[in-house]
């Protein structure tokens, strides 16, 4: 490609979060880049994502057809089961086992609280069918499915107003015929709905896991099918007729008829492309240790970093009723970055509580009617509302100065349902929801480094978000870590992140056998199998200079969790036991502090990844722009204050590498605000990056 040709590509990626849609407009080439924010529109999301678009093409000169690659992550999936938006859904199962959506596992997942809570099943009692057959676990038929019961059943649930069907039969995992046999019946007599099998979602043993993953998928699918087909459409009356890729939970892309049969692995979409960013700065950074901070306007996002990875596994859980309790939730076997996910994001909504205690979230005031300085119907205070009110927030410049934010509705907010009813100052009141807010991100980042057993004094914050900047200082501080990063385009690093995933897809097979017992010919046969399979799915991955990975799920004889384990294909093929034990236990090691060199190593899973790097590697340049950065001083009311102080305020994009500042102190961006508390001490590397070195003690 010719040089004058090259700097007319513009890659695009696009965010939703709960309140803000994000785009990032970058050229590889040049280095040129443009960054938009517009309110989601949660009714209808594409409309946010094509409004991003033109507001970014056309102040750059940008034709559509100059776009080669639209990358998209999305809330869709998550919002769908957390609203229960979904379709209606029907349930196949074996006979007998129609009720395991509400009998789940069995288990508490707090033994002492006699009122916990689960969710709701997905599918109610009335949608759930039942057909005589059964396989067993060695893949033996024990009751062969009746092909004259099959066209019964599948006519019954044709006759209903179903949109999609989950089919979860007993050890589908080990032999899907039955399975697939009831597709082929409904691509017969019901081609309209749409078909979900447990033995492609989630082909692994596990009976309630797999089951609630393949109702999941199923009640997702319709909505997610609708939206991508709006999406294209809108693209390409827009003019843009680049192949539209979509952000996976485990932080890969993949072209749309893959995300569409496998919607539940979006669940995590958004998030995880924050998560890739980080990534790729703690590599330019040389930090191994980190916390992935993004706070939003709904929640906010944290994930660990070791040796520059986040951690991954197929053991995801969402809707929880009890936010710190795994297991109080829907489990989703599908690959995933860990993320701890808590509803406390700039929208997040403060209230008294019946015991009179002052609370925030997990409910968000989100795009409409937002936060009550929005002035757009909201009547409730926010964790926005909040800094506007102490002056963290400039209301003349937020969004760069394209939406003015309302002071005074949100000091109204925060006296009619904070204040009055406890009887304090405003601004009081304020700083206790940001105290609150604070605390509840702080415990939640403590809590997650702690079951892993890592030391807080090693890692670094990186924030970002559009609120994350503004109280990385504090929840750093009062968690403990050595130091604060907030990277240039801070505001909009999800989207960023997008359009430096690669393509990638990742497919399993159940084993459920002794390492020592392992049939090594036929797990070499099931690994090339599935790189068959992926190729299938990622026609691209054929032709381009692919990476596959390959990686067992281990558990000791006896426990329920698995570790996942990178093997290499040539310990496969030399029969490699030892090889692969002790590289289960050296992961073990990291994880449970030691091993048990007696005890027998179960192999539950094997799996298999295919990567292609397309995008964007490494970190995005940051020039200053050759301007006073000072903007004068603003009041400002901070922790352990009784009055504002004046407060300094910089134009971040101005700040040269080398730059110190010892706050407090405020840098303004367009996408985010950087609060430097006092005593705080912060400078600009070579990057462009703030690192702050909070004082000791977190809030005061």
């Amino acid at each position: 490609m010719n040089e004058a040709r090259a700097e007319r590509r513009w890659l695009v990626g696009v965010d939703i979060g709960g309140t803000f849609t994000d785009l990032l407009l970058f050229n590889p080439a040049t280095g040129r880049h443009r960054a938009e924010k517009v309110l989601t529109v949660s009714e209808a999301p594409e409309e946010g994502v094509l409004r991003a678009i033109k507001a970014a093409l056309a102040p750059e000169g940008v034709s559509p057809a100059e776009v080669p690659l639209v990358v998209h992550g999305t809330t869709l999936v998550a919002n769908t089961l957390l609203q229960r938006a979904g379709a209606p859904t029907a349930l196949v199962t074996t006979a007998g086992f129609g009720d395991i959506l509400e009998i789940r596992n069995e288990q508490r997942y707090d033994v002492y609280d006699l009122f916990s809570t689960f969710p709701e099943p997905l599918i109610p009692v009335a949608w759930r069918f039942e057909v005589a057959e059964r396989v067993l676990s060695d893949r033996t038929v024990l009751r062969a499915l009746d092909p004259g019961e099959a066209r019964a059943l599948v006519e019954r649930i044709a006759g209903t107003e179903a949109k999609a069907v989950a089919i979860c039969l007993l050890h589908a995992y080990a032999n899907p015929a039955h399975e697939q046999q009831l597709k082929a019946v409904f691509e017969t007599v019901a081609p309209h709905v749409l078909v979900t099998l447990s033995s492609n979602i989630a082909p692994m043993a596990g009976e309630y896991e797999r089951m609630s993953t393949t109702a999941a998928n199923a009640y997702v699918q319709p909505r997610v099918h609708e939206y991508l087909r709006r999406l294209e459409t809108g693209l390409g009356a827009a003019g843009v007729r680049s192949p539209l890729y979509m952000m996976l939970s485990d932080g890969g892309t993949t072209p749309v008829a893959p995300a569409a049969a496998y919607p539940i692995r979006l669940v995590e979409s958004g998030p995880a492309a924050g998560v890739i960013a980080a990534e790729e700065l703690s590599r330019m950074l040389g930090q191994g240790s980190v916390v992935a901070f993004d706070m939003g306007g709904t929640t906010a996002k944290i994930a660990v970093l070791t040796e520059g990875r986040a951690l991954r596994s197929w053991d995801l859980e969402v809707c929880r009723t009890h936010r710190f309790k795994k297991g109080s939730g829907l489990p989703l076997l599908v690959p995933s970055v860990e993320l701890v996910e808590i509803g406390a994001g700039g929208g997040s909504i403060a209230h008294i509580d019946r015991l009179g205690l002052l609370r925030v979230g997990p409910e968000s005031a989100e795009a409409f009617p937002g936060p009550a300085c929005y002035g757009r119907g909201g009547t409730r205070p926010t964790v926005t509302d909040a800094a506007v009110v102490l002056g963290y927030l400039n209301p003349e410049f937020f969004l760069g100065g394209r939406m003015r934010l309302d002071r005074d509705r949100a000091a109204a907010a925060i006296q009619e349902h904070v204040a009055g009813p406890m009887n304090w100052p405003v601004r009081q009141a304020a700083l206790g929801i940001i105290r609150i807010a604070t605390a509840q991100m702080a415990e939640a980042m403590r809590v997650h480094l702690s079951e892993r057993g890592l030391d807080p004094r090693r890692f670094t914050l990186i924030a970002f978000g559009g609120a994350g900047p503004l109280h990385a200082a504090d929840v750093a501080a009062t968690v403990g870590l050595s130091r604060a990063v907030i990277p240039p385009m801070a505001g909009i690093m999800s989207a960023l992140g997008l359009l430096q995933a690669p393509l990638s897809f990742s497919l399993s097979h159940a084993l459920n056998q002794p390492l020592s017992a392992l049939p090594w010919e036929a797990t070499a046969e099931m690994f090339d199998r599935l790189s068959r399979q992926l190729v299938q799915t990622l026609p691209l991955v054929r032709d381009g200079p692919a990476e596959t990975a390959y990686a067992l799920d281990m558990k000791y004889d006896g426990q329920k969790r698995t570790l996942e384990v990178p093997v290499e294909r040539e310990w496969v093929e030399a029969h490699g036991a030892a090889s692969i034990r002790a590289q289960f236990e050296r992961i073990y090691e990291v994880f449970h502090g030691r091993v048990n060199p007696n005890l027998v190593v179960q192999v539950a899973n094997l799996k298999v990844r295919a990567t292609l790097h397309q995008g964007l590697r490494g970190w995005v340049s940051h020039t200053p722009v050759a301007r006073d950065p000072r903007r004068g001083a603003r009041p400002v009311l901070f922790d352990g204050m009784s009055e504002p102080m004046a407060c300094p305020v910089f134009d971040r994009y101005a700040l040269r590498a080398g730059t110190e500042l010892v706050g407090p102190a405020i840098l303004e961006e367009n996408e985010t605000t950087i609060l430097v508390r006092p005593g705080d001490r912060a400078e600009v590397d070579r990057h462009g990056n703030l690192i702050i070195y909070p004082h000791a003690g977190g809030q005061r």
